[in-house]
């Protein structure tokens, strides 16, 4: 018996069908790589398929977390890896919901992202609201809360009005502020320092110290002529240091106080080539060294003397920006209002992390520690 033409057209143009299907196909053996294999969290991972359906939406999930971000392209799928145990399996999801098994990936968990009103993820660039809440000292657990409080309240400027919390030793409890132009922290379990600059009707620095016990305050009024940048302490918390530019004077300087007695320890210029300045996780002094090649320094707290350099080559758009550490993972971060410059000491590396969006203010951005 004969099969009539019209029935071999049909199979013919199914079995077309069928292989122009194969081409874009959902299958294990249409992954050729993914990398890379090793990653932060936050870092992108890409997935490259001989074929892909790029009208099809994707999963990926990492170690059964889902990713932030996906993003299909060409014959490529990039995922950016979540926060939490992400090490594991990494496998693709797509509409029909089928799954397929990437392979494994070693994640190095990221477990802080840099806060300026609101978290930006330094590893991808993401960006998330978050409530204002000013991270302020990871050791003394601390950080602000921040009202912004218009003229019409009796202020003579719009301002802001923050109160100081703590989540460690003692009660807790918070500091009713005032109208703050600045307000600069630093602890450690034992007790911390704050600063208060009153602006309304008057300009006056005053450096305070409290403990968690509700003892009375010590404080020190800030001589008129200076500017307070950055601060730190030492190790049993009996001194204060600041970094301060003087009016009349070239370049900043060291300014040492002694809470026991409210009185300058000392206070000592340094180079004209410092510029900004940061914190280690251990409470080491760090600044950038401008020069040829813009070096990260270690700076000695007493003397104001460079004594380390930590990595060079850094880009001019940086040097003037807040230095932070990360607690997790140890990598040390620059962030300018489209960028994050990250240094690993670990492998002598660098890399250049563009935003998902454009802020323009970053000076006061500092890493908000998710543990905390």
């Amino acid at each position: 018996m004969k099969t009539p033409i019209y029935l071999i057209c049909f199979i013919s143009l199914f079995i077309a069908s069928c292989s122009n299907n194969d081409d874009t196909s959902f299958d294990q053996g249409n992954i050729i790589s993914y990398s890379p294999t090793e990653a932060f969290t936050g870092e992108t991972v890409t997935i490259v398929f001989e074929n892909i359906d790029v009208t099809a939406t994707y999963e990926a999930f990492f170690n059964g977390i889902p990713s932030l971000l996906v993003e299909v392209s060409g014959n490529e799928i990039k995922a950016v890896i979540p926060y939490g145990d992400a090490s594991g399996t990494l496998s693709i999801t797509n509409s029909d919901n089928k799954t397929l098994e990437v392979g494994e990936i070693n994640v190095f968990e990221e477990k802080g992202a840099i806060f300026f009103g609101k978290l930006l993820n330094p590893n991808s660039g993401l960006v998330e609201d978050t409530p204002i809440r000013f991270p302020v000292s990871d050791a003394a657990k601390l950080y602000i809360h921040e009202e912004h409080i218009p003229v019409a309240q009796g202020y003579n400027i719009y301002c802001h009005v923050r109160s100081i919390y703590y989540d460690g030793s003692g009660s807790g409890g918070g500091i009713p502020g005032n109208c703050l132009t600045r307000n600069f922290m630093t602890g450690d379990t034992d007790g911390f320092f704050y600063s208060h600059n009153y602006n309304n009707n008057q300009e006056l620095d005053i450096v305070y110290k409290r403990d968690y016990l509700e003892s009375p305050l010590r404080q020190m009024l800030v001589p008129q002529e200076y500017t307070l940048l950055d601060n730190f302490y030492f190790e049993d918390i009996s001194l204060l240091g600041y970094i301060v530019e003087i009016q009349g004077q070239e370049g900043k300087h060291l300014w040492l106080i002694d809470m026991e007695t409210s009185m300058t320890a000392s206070i000592t210029p340094l180079g004209t080539t410092v510029r900004s300045f940061g914190k280690s996780i251990t409470e080491d002094l760090l600044a950038i060294n401008e020069g040829a090649t813009n070096q990260l320094v270690r700076i000695d707290k007493n003397s104001g003397e460079v004594t380390e350099i930590l990595f060079d080559t850094i880009p001019d758009e940086f040097t003037s920006k807040r230095i932070m550490q990360s607690k997790s993972t140890g990598r040390y971060f620059l962030i300018s209002p489209t960028k994050t410059f990250i240094i690993n000491l670990d492998n002598d590396t660098s890399e250049i992390v563009d935003h998902t969006q454009n802020f323009s203010y970053f000076e006061g951005a500092r890493f908000k520690f998710l543990n905390f």
